[in-house]
């Protein structure tokens, strides 16, 4: 089982449909890829033969191990990506993979704020792995913090802020006695 250190924190970069938008995530995850478009089995196969550049053969299972995202009724949901029992295939940087919990919040934080709903209800998830698996909270941190090519959550998400509020969800999380 994986030794969980960090909680890397992610946006689809995607419209929220209000729609399980898991399904299209978890489909372009584990199908074969090249530069971002979903290709066929015989494609890849063929693409490889000519060394064609930005192929990527299918992951396991999402990338991500939680997902929040809208559903039809307007409310955040949490939803489990890939198993705990395994690692994540969201942060290759620093061995993040590794040691980092990934919960990506699906929408896309660059074009527009983050709804305040999905926003507390990562907080309280966050505060909940952090307590479930003993992870300080020097070590919850966007993509961007390792991978400088990425905006993750969004450039419109506060960071700081997020943990002002995971703060106060562990304050709740804090154990009786």
């Amino acid at each position: 089982m994986p030794r969980w250190t960090h909680v890397i924190i992610h946006h689809s970069f995607t419209g929220d449909t209000l729609l399980p938008d898991i399904v299209a995530i978890r489909k372009f995850h584990t199908s074969y890829r090249e530069g971002g478009n979903i290709i066929t089995p015989e494609e890849y196969t063929e693409k490889k033969g000519l060394n064609a550049p930005g192929l990527v053969a299918p992951w396991k299972d999402i990338g991500y191990h939680w997902l929040i995202e809208n559903m039809s009724d307007g409310r955040p949901w949490l939803i489990q990506g890939r198993s705990m029992m395994m690692h994540g295939a969201h942060c290759v940087e620093q061995g993040m993979n590794r040691r980092g919990i990934g919960l990506c919040l699906v929408g896309n934080f660059d074009a527009a704020p983050h709804p305040e709903a999905m926003f507390e209800k990562a907080a309280d998830t966050v505060a909940w792995l952090c307590r479930m698996y003993h992870i300080d909270l020097a070590n919850v941190q966007g993509h961007r913090e390792y991978a400088s090519y990425k905006s993750c959550p969004g450039t419109k998400f506060d960071m700081d802020y997020f943990k002002e509020r995971v703060v106060d969800y562990l304050a709740v999380w804090a154990p009786n006695g």
